[in-house]
C-alpha cells in the first residue's frame, strides 16, 4: 500500500492494525483526561494562578469590549510571554464578568479563593491541552503516551492554571511535525517542516523554556543532512537554508502570536528574558 502524502501518522491510523493503534491511544486520553479533571477539581488553588486567572480577566475584558488594542499592552506578570493568558482570555470572555482579582506580590502565598467558574474554566482549558499532548504522543508510541498521562508532576502543572499545558502540547507538535518532515526523501521544506516551525515559534510565545526543543531538532537535522568533506559554498548554502528557513517562520509564528510585543519588540523581549536574572539576585 501507497504512503500517502500525509505521511506515516495517518498511515498508521488508516491500515487495519492503525485502528487497534487509535483505540489504545484513545484509551489512554481517556486515562489522561480523567486523571486531569479529577487533580483540576481537587487540587487547592496554587501559588501564580492567581496571577495567571488575573492577567486572563484583563484580556478578557478588552475582547468584550472589542478593545483589540489593548492587547498590545496587557501582559500582566511581564517576565512571561503572552499566549497562555491569552488563551485563557479568550475562555474567560465567554464569561460573565467579576471584579479583578486583586494585584498582590510575588512572595505572596497562595490566594484563599478565587472566582468561580472563572478558575474551573481555566484549569479545563489546561487540562484539554494536556489531553490533546499525551493523544498525540499515544498515536506515536502507546507507552510513551501512557508513561505522559500518568506522570503526577505533568498532571498537576497542566491541571492548575499555570503556563504550562500550552507550550507542552506544542513543543511535542514541533517535534512529532519535524519527524514527519524528515521522513520525506524531497530536498528543502515540506508541508511539515512548516507545521514544525509555527508550532515552535507558538510554544516561544507560550514559555521560551521550552523552545529547548529547537536545539534539539536543530541537531538532528544538522547531523542528519551532515554534506560530504570539504563542500563546496554552493553545497553549504543549500544545506543550510532549510534550516534558517524554518527558524525565520518559527521566529515569525512567535511575533504574530505575541501582540504585547508589537509596540517594542526588542525592548519588552529583553526585559522578559533579562527578569530572571535580575530576581535570583534581587532582595526576595
Amino acid at each position: 500500500m501507497e504512503r500517502s502524502r500525509l505521511g506515516d501518522l495517518l498511515f498508521r491510523a488508516t491500515h487495519p492494525r492503525g485502528w487497534v493503534r487509535a483505540a489504545i491511544a484513545l484509551a489512554v486520553t481517556v486515562l489522561a483526561l480523567g486523571l486531569r479533571l479529577r487533580a483540576a477539581a481537587l487540587l487547592p488553588i496554587d501559588y501564580d494562578e492567581d496571577d495567571y486567572l488575573r492577567a486572563g480577566q484583563q484580556i478578557a475584558e478588552a475582547i468584550r469590549a472589542g478593545d483589540w488594542a489593548a492587547l498590545t499592552e496587557l501582559n500582566y506578570r511581564t517576565e512571561h510571554p503572552q499566549l497562555g493568558k491569552l488563551v485563557y482570555g479568550v475562555a474567560l470572555a465567554t464569561l460573565p464578568a467579576v471584579a479583578e482579582i486583586p494585584d498582590r506580590p510575588s512572595s505572596a502565598p497562595p490566594a484563599g479563593s478565587l472566582p468561580q467558574p472563572h478558575l474551573r474554566t481555566a484549569r479545563t482549558v489546561a487540562v484539554a491541552l494536556s489531553a490533546v499532548e499525551v493523544l498525540l504522543l499515544a498515536l506515536i508510541s502507546p507507552a510513551a503516551g501512557l508513561s505522559l498521562a500518568v506522570h503526577t508532576f505533568t498532571i498537576k502543572y497542566t491541571s492548575q492554571v499555570m503556563l504550562e499545558a500550552l507550550p507542552a502540547f506544542t513543543s511535542a507538535l514541533a517535534l512529532v511535525a519535524y519527524v514527519q518532515a524528515s521522513r520525506r526523501a524531497q530536498v528543502g521544506l515540506n508541508g511539515w517542516h512548516f507545521l514544525s516551525a509555527i508550532a515552535l515559534g507558538l510554544t516561544a510565545a507560550g514559555n521560551s523554556l521550552y523552545c529547548v526543543v529547537g536545539l534539539a531538532i536543530l541537531a538532528d537535522w544538522l547531523r542528519r543532512t551532515w554534506p560530504e568533506p570539504h563542500p563546496r559554498l554552493a553545497s553549504l548554502w543549500q544545506w543550510l537554508w532549510p534550516m534558517a528557513a524554518w527558524g525565520g517562520l518559527a521566529v515569525s509564528a512567535f511575533l504574530l502570536s505575541s501582540p504585547y510585543l508589537w509596540p517594542d519588540p526588542v525592548g519588552r523581549l529583553g526585559t522578559s528574558l533579562l527578569f530572571h536574572g535580575g530576581y535570583a539576585t534581587g532582595d526576595h
